[in-house]
């Protein structure tokens, strides 16, 4: 199980890596919608959408002074994409994430990274549903394990942490 950080540098790393991936996505087809959070459409009909070419990446929505601001897409060479708002660059209010390993993200971002309220979901059935401080668990959330136990309480730093009590599948409660 990787946190949200760890996943975000393997992407990186792995888009970095690649020698074909400006010319890729200058010539990637326009972006559609995979969440409720932006409707590209509405942009383009505003002419408020427009596109911004990274070395790993293509962005589709709003820009300010040549800079992700307002609503937009992103869609890395790698696959992973995210679907929501932005300020100066950096992910920022409600946005939507799914990574290469299909896992995903929903909920708050401030500079870039989770913070705030938030939804993530491993691909293997795994669920955390609660705050977040800098891309890590903290605060109060619930964990949900795919063999059907649960976790509802208190997080620090990604770890269970103070008051908390923890369901197992056989009825179990710690």
């Amino acid at each position: 199980m990787l946190s949200y950080l760890r996943e975000s540098e393997v992407e990186l790393s792995k888009a970095s890596n690649s020698k074909v991936l400006a010319q890729d996505m200058k010539n990637h087809p326009p972006l559609v919608e995979i969440s409720h959070l932006v409707n590209l459409a509405e942009l383009r009909e505003t002419n408020r959408c427009q596109r911004k070419n990274f070395t790993n990446a293509i962005y589709e929505g709003e820009l300010k002074n040549n800079k992700c601001w307002g609503r937009g897409i992103i869609q890395y060479q790698t696959g992973r994409r995210y679907e929501g708002y932005w300020v100066d660059d950096k992910r920022h209010g409600k946005g939507f994430e799914k990574f290469t390993s299909g896992n995903t993200y929903e909920g708050d971002y401030v500079n870039g990274f989770p913070n705030g309220r938030g939804i993530y979901k491993w691909k293997g059935g795994e669920m955390y549903d609660g705050e977040w401080l800098n891309a890590k668990k903290h605060g109060d959330g619930i964990w949900k394990g795919k063999a059907g136990d649960y976790y509802v309480g208190e997080w620090k730093d990604n770890k269970a942490d103070g008051y908390g009590i923890h369901y197992w599948k056989n009825g179990n409660i710690l």
